[in-house]
């Protein structure tokens, strides 16, 4: 693979705002993504967890689905219908854990550590914040070495380093 920032251009998840995110099945969902992202950038299969978001410059994959979920809800209680506006004020105010909307609007905020009543002024840059606010310098640090031998691994940049010394380096930087 030759241009590496093609990887994150398949985040296809159409429909995924209506999933309920506490659904044992979402991981399985952010489980096989984590697992294609290994693939396309031909990591090797115990890679970190923490390096692939970071690597792929995203959210990881359960912390997308809660954006995704935010945005959709605001746009429905932002709705120029009274009809959606009313359904989903109902459903994240008063129906919560027993609605699909105000499960997913509680287990957002707990993702991104906001309060219910803040979250219409939740913004994306906010809940990307959040995710790299958590992050240590190790882990930073790891990313950004891995990222350079897969460069020089894929022939961005030059080293006199063969590709089997190359994946070497990328077998165990991956797994700190």
């Amino acid at each position: 693979m030759s241009d590496l920032s093609s990887v994150t251009d398949c985040y296809s998840l159409y429909g995924s705002v209506l999933w309920d995110l506490e659904n044992l099945y979402v991981e399985s969902v952010c489980t096989a993504w984590r697992k294609g992202l290994r693939r396309a950038w031909g990591l090797p299969a115990d890679t970190h967890c923490a390096l692939l978001p970071i690597l792929s410059n995203s959210l990881p994959a359960i912390d997308e689905l809660a954006k995704r979920s935010v945005r959709f809800i605001q746009n429905c209680l932002d709705s120029d219908s009274l009809v959606v506006r009313t359904m989903s004020s109902y459903g994240v105010c008063d129906g919560r854990m027993l609605s699909p909307i105000g499960r997913n609007a509680f287990f957002s905020c707990s993702r991104f550590n906001t309060k219910i009543d803040d979250l219409s002024k939740l913004t994306v840059t906010q809940m990307r914040r959040h995710y790299r606010s958590a992050l240590n310098d190790e882990i930073i640090n790891t990313t950004s070495v891995l990222l350079e031998l897969l460069f020089i691994r894929n022939g961005a940049y030059s080293f006199d380093f063969d590709t089997d010394e190359v994946n070497m380096f990328i077998s165990c930087i991956s797994r700190q």
